[in-house]
């Protein structure tokens, strides 16, 4: 089943939107993965600030996967594509949203 990459509205990251909602996805979704798939080092602050470590997590991120990296997450393009089926495939993309009561 594909993974909707339309889970943010607006960039994220360097020179990005950076809405406060759409940061606190991008944290949430980062300090899921793994460090050898090139999770956060140490596990951001969910904080929906997009400051230099969140910025520095997500080319970490595109770095391990693409060998280079912009700093930025854009709505339906490659990073976030790779994020969410990463997440999917490691059966952890629920836990970025957990159901409230």
């Amino acid at each position: 089943m594909p993974v909707a990459t339309s889970i943010i509205s607006a960039s994220v990251g360097r020179g990005g939107v950076n809405l406060r909602s759409d940061v606190e996805i991008i944290q949430r979704l980062l300090n899921l993965v793994p460090l050898a798939s090139g999770g956060p080092t140490p596990l951001l602050g969910v904080d929906s600030l997009c400051g230099p470590k969140t910025c520095a997590a997500i080319s970490r991120f595109q770095t391990v996967h693409f060998g280079q990296a912009d700093g930025r997450v854009d709505p339906g393009y490659r990073t976030l594509e790779i994020l969410l089926a990463l997440l999917e495939k490691l059966s952890l993309l629920s836990q970025a949203f957990p159901r409230q009561n």
